[in-house]
């Protein structure tokens, strides 16, 4: 099944999180291996857009009570990088399905 409504991701969450090395749950050095690094942020939030047009699978609802999507997916990679295999999560509201974050599970060889 397709996520419902309109898909909505917040570029802060690329540019200001995911792309920021953080010393718990860090993500920036997994996106980086597929070239995706702060100054190349639009890449990465583009092919999150593209992933996102993936069947999505239902999890149930989240903590805060929204319905929560997981799409599992590859990244294509960028400047030679590595494709790389995630799981992306949504919530969904009345009318959109945002994103809320991209979980690391493997680089393709």
């Amino acid at each position: 099944m397709r996520l419902p409504g309109r898909i909505v991701i917040d570029p802060r969450k690329i540019k200001d999180y995911l792309l920021v090395f953080k010393r718990d749950k860090d993500k920036s050095k997994f996106l980086s291996l597929g070239g995706y690094v702060e100054n190349n942020w639009q890449e990465l939030l583009k092919d999150i857009y593209e992933l996102s047009q993936n069947d999505a699978e239902y999890q149930g609802k989240s903590g805060w009570g929204e319905n929560e999507y997981s799409i599992y997916g590859i990244l294509p990679g960028r400047n030679n990088g590595k494709q790389l295999e995630v799981n992306l999560i949504f919530h969904s509201f009345e009318e959109e399905s945002r994103f809320i974050t991209l979980i690391p599970i493997g680089v393709v060889q």
